[in-house]
């Protein structure tokens, strides 16, 4: 996603809470209580897209200066996940709601990709990444604008489970890597209380992974690669249930 989407997405929450908040004091239910509205134990189920993306850079030595092949692909998917949580009264006397979520998530992502020397696509050789699941355990702080609607943010550990697949298509090989990256996720959004038991929720998140170093087989001389700018941004609606 863009940054303009990102930006125009925050504007459309914004206002759509500030909309529903005006409505319910039109309504004259401008009075609640901030300290236990929003605060329990909670599970949830998640539904949306990802786009996930993996770049890298090659040397033909250890080295080397990570400059002659590289490749920059991203995809989309669906994604679905389940969420579980609590909300916290920690900073009540602040009117905030203070919160730790843990959350895991399935998509199936698949980048296919071939190398570039020096800008231009090389037949010879090709990569194809796979992400299938992703973990992630988070902080929440959040501030009930009214009863019924809760804006957060939030950041958290992420872990996230890939395969690259390097290929040589000149020499016919295949080397298979599967791997465990982790990053730092940071989100926003909103919460929506249908009931005393169940919110609606729309969320916007953005993870970056950490570098990563490997040396592949497909290659006659061992190449050396660099994978940078490794990234998941998703948005996301979920159906919560307190308990």
């Amino acid at each position: 996603m863009s940054r303009a989407l990102n930006i125009a997405l925050f504007i459309a929450i914004s206002c759509l809470s500030l909309v529903v908040y005006a409505g319910e004091a039109v309504q004259g239910q401008t009075q609640h209580n901030h300290n236990n509205s929003h605060s329990g134990m909670y599970m949830g189920i998640t539904m949306g897209v990802v786009k996930a993306k993996d770049s890298y850079i090659e040397s033909t030595t250890p080295g080397g200066n990570l400059t002659n092949y590289t490749y920059d692909g991203a995809e989309r998917s669906s994604l679905q996940g389940i969420l579980f949580g609590v909300n916290t009264q920690y900073l009540s006397a602040l009117g905030l709601v203070l919160g730790a979520e843990a959350y895991l998530e399935n998509r199936d992502t698949e980048i296919n990709e071939l190398d570039r020397l020096a800008g231009t696509p090389d037949a010879r050789y090709g990569t194809i990444t796979k992400s299938k699941y992703s973990g992630t355990l988070s902080a929440r702080i959040g501030y009930p604008i009214s009863p019924n609607i809760l804006i957060y943010s939030s950041l958290g550990r992420t872990f996230t489970s890939m395969e690259r697949i390097y290929i040589n298509h000149f020499d016919n090989r295949v080397d298979n890597r599967n791997t465990d990256l982790y990053g730092w996720t940071k989100a926003y959004g909103m919460e929506y209380k249908i009931s005393d038991s169940m919110n609606a929720r729309i969320e916007h998140s953005k993870t970056d992974y950490h570098d990563d170093f490997y040396i592949s087989s497909a290659y006659n001389s061992a190449f050396v690669q660099k994978g940078v700018g490794v990234q998941d941004e998703s948005l996301k609606i979920s159906l919560i249930f307190e308990f």
